[in-house]
């Protein structure tokens, strides 16, 4: 059997790429597929909450359990928060199948969030 470095450059090439179609192939952008746009109806109730109290109080809480039960019955379940009032910013992290971490952060004033995945 003969040596081919077309064959051997072909196939070193395929492994990587063959790899990197498995996340690819997903047909929702980050945070757009149907876990990533519920969770994100969940922590809007969390951003606006926070809006709320930084109105009465002139000031963000130091830690979100303070928006119960005045401006938020329970914290939401099941829902990774990264809540930095330091940075008036809001974020969390889930997994949806077969595409890694997605992560979506968002400022408090602007409740628009950016959500990026990492694999």
């Amino acid at each position: 059997m003969r040596f081919d470095r077309r064959i051997a450059i072909a196939a070193a090439l395929a492994l990587p790429l063959g790899a990197c179609g498995l996340f690819i192939a997903s047909p929702w952008k980050a945070g757009e597929d149907p876990r990533g746009r519920e969770l994100k109806g969940r922590a809007v109730r969390v951003v606006v909450a926070l809006q709320h109290f930084r109105s009465d109080a002139g000031h963000l809480p130091n830690h979100l359990f303070e928006l119960t039960p005045k401006y938020l019955p329970l914290l939401p379940d099941g829902l990774k928060m990264v809540y930095e009032p330091e940075k008036d910013t809001l974020a969390f992290s889930y997994e949806p199948p077969d595409t890694g971490v997605t992560n979506c952060s968002t400022t408090i004033d602007a409740v628009a969030w950016y959500c990026y995945s990492t694999f």
